[in-house]
């Protein structure tokens, strides 16, 4: 598919969408595209030039349109696919578009279940350190960036390979990084073996000459290895990866760590930022450079949003707001906050009906180590809710955690009161999940400052 001279998003406020939308934009596509509502995203993409519509309608899609791009999550039932549809417009898929920009390049695709945008990211930043223009597109904000994707001139553009909806078989790259593998969207999926084939599909039609790049830790890469016939170099914390990780401390203040005899630190603490960062690193110097920006890029890198990012702190209580909406994901993000040795206060709010049914008992056995956790109700996404919810979730977390105060909280506003009076001076506050639970960080630190320093409030 080459690129029309004119494409409309629908749905254009998602950050997957958002951010082939503005790479499109740069290479002198004409783009316009519509969201349900306001928001930060769409007001970047509304400064940049690109024509947003609120809300969805068939008169959104302009006379000069001359293809339509959709996500998964686009209702075929949607006003202005219908009005393609009546007009005789091309559907792409945000993928199809996303593999013509990939195609045009030298391109890096990074996929697996945890750690895809932090590990973008990551490259992102090497390559900028590297004075090498790269293009990327991510799947949260980076401030280096001032957003979620950017446009260069260099040969290499760096992107997540979404694996949720099966739809990184759209992609080609010359170079693929597999963080990890486990049994996750399963609304698309039947199961762990599924997901696995379906990556393998995706590399199996890789062009000659490309190049896998997969963490030897992960049960599931190491299937993935096995099915597949690509050039694979491992890294990891075995000594029989290709590329193993030595000396890795972990601390309060980041991480320090050595792969190919070269030492290496992060300020973004736990160790599945040393991993994230080691795959960026072996991606790195398979494309030919050197150690010396990877350090710098990596020693200055502060993180993604989202990604285990302080909000504030106010009498002492520290609010932090993590992405993280999988068992793994949850303890890995508990196990780093755990560095600091502050007593936590995990705030948990599920990520879609399905996942939350299909791993229910993992979810349960993720909490470890929490000085008190605060469930809300379940992000459905579009989901129509099922018999198991966050009330079965705190049953279960009760079970596991005999003696830690656990709380069902079904609004917002519940879990604002509860926290603020539950938090002490010297704690810390995390916010889990990938809903809108980072809704509750600015009226807790509000709800704070009235408890420990009302006369600031009125000042």
């Amino acid at each position: 598919m080459n690129l029309p001279q004119s494409l409309h998003f629908v749905g254009i406020g998602g950050v997957g969408m958002s951010a082939v939308a503005q790479v499109c934009h740069a290479k002198g596509v004409r783009v316009s595209g519509s969201d349900a509502q306001m928001s930060a995203t769409v007001q970047r993409l509304q400064s940049l030039g690109i024509t947003v519509h609120i809300g969805h309608a068939a008169e959104n899609v302009g006379p000069d349109a001359r293809a339509l791009v959709v996500s998964t999550a686009v209702s075929t039932e949607n006003p202005e696919v219908a009005e393609a549809l009546r007009r005789g417009l091309p559907i792409h898929h945000r993928s199809a578009v996303l593999g013509r920009l990939m195609a045009a390049k030298s391109s890096v695709a990074v996929t697996g279940t945890h750690g895809k945008t932090t590990t973008t990211a990551m490259l992102s930043a090497i390559l900028l350190a590297a004075d090498l223009d790269p293009t990327v597109l991510l799947g949260g904000d980076l401030p280096a960036l001032g957003g979620n994707a950017r446009h260069g001139e260099g040969p290499w553009l760096v992107a997540e390979a979404d694996e949720s909806d099966k739809s990184l078989v759209n992609l080609t790259a010359k170079l693929v990084i597999v963080t990890n593998l486990e049994g996750d969207h399963l609304e698309h999926y039947k199961n762990l073996d599924e997901i696995i084939e379906v990556v393998a599909s995706f590399i199996r039609a890789l062009p000659a000459g490309s190049l896998v790049v997969g963490c030897l830790d992960d049960a599931g890469v190491r299937d993935l290895r096995d099915r597949v016939s690509v050039p694979f170099v491992t890294y990891g914390t075995s000594s029989d990866a290709d590329f193993p990780i030595k000396q890795v401390r972990l601390s309060s203040e980041g991480s320090t760590f050595e792969v190919a005899g070269v030492p290496y630190a992060l300020k973004v603490g736990g160790h599945h930022n040393v991993l994230n960062a080691t795959a960026a690193i072996v991606a790195s110097l398979k494309m030919g450079i050197t150690p010396i920006p990877m350090q710098r890029a990596l020693v200055a890198f502060g993180g993604v949003k989202r990604r285990f990012q302080t909000i504030g702190t106010v009498g002492g209580v520290t609010v932090v707001d993590d992405y993280a909406h999988h068992p793994s994901e949850v303890k890995a993000t508990l196990s780093a906050a755990a560095l600091l040795g502050r007593p936590i206060h995990a705030v948990f709010q599920p990520h879609r009906h399905s996942r939350l049914e299909a791993l229910l008992k993992e979810f349960s056995d993720s909490f470890g180590g929490s000085r008190s956790v605060t469930i809300l109700n379940t992000y459905g996404a579009g989901e129509a809710p099922r018999k198991v919810d966050a009330g079965s979730l705190t049953d279960l977390v009760r079970e596991a955690m005999p003696g830690v105060p656990v709380a069902h909280t079904p609004s917002h506003q519940a879990a604002v009161e509860h926290l603020a009076g539950q938090a002490n001076p010297g704690d810390l506050v995390l916010l889990l999940g990938a809903g809108d639970i980072h809704l509750v960080a600015q009226p807790l630190l509000s709800r704070l400052e009235d408890r420990f320093d009302p006369a600031a409030r009125t000042a």
